[in-house]
């Protein structure tokens, strides 16, 4: 268990040096917020940026994936897209998800 929470770890530490270079500070969420060892590490390998739980900024750790589908939610219901090409790949932006009303 501790070699694979070490390469989530520098995983996780590998992307925020590679994609936010000049991050002061990264909130982490989700249940690895939970992982002492985990966040221990993640801090470690990003040093000297600060890694904190969103709960320092008043987001529930647990709270990340209900908060991301409910945006997706309000994004298919007012309309905009639902994809991203940059992050998913897709060949454009799509509306995806249906509206049911019961």
């Amino acid at each position: 268990v501790a070699t694979v929470t070490e390469l989530t770890a520098w995983s996780i530490s590998d992307h925020i040096r590679r994609y936010a270079p000049d991050a002061d500070v990264v909130i982490a969420s989700g249940g690895g917020a939970h992982n002492g060892f985990l966040m221990e590490r993640i801090s470690a390998l990003c040093a000297p940026v600060s890694v904190e739980p969103s709960s320092c900024v008043g987001v529930d750790v647990d709270a990340k994936e209900a908060m991301c589908f409910a945006w997706l939610a309000w994004r298919r219901a007012a309309g905009y897209p639902t994809t991203a090409p940059s992050v998913t790949g897709a060949r454009s932006a799509a509306i995806s998800g249906s509206l049911t009303v019961g």
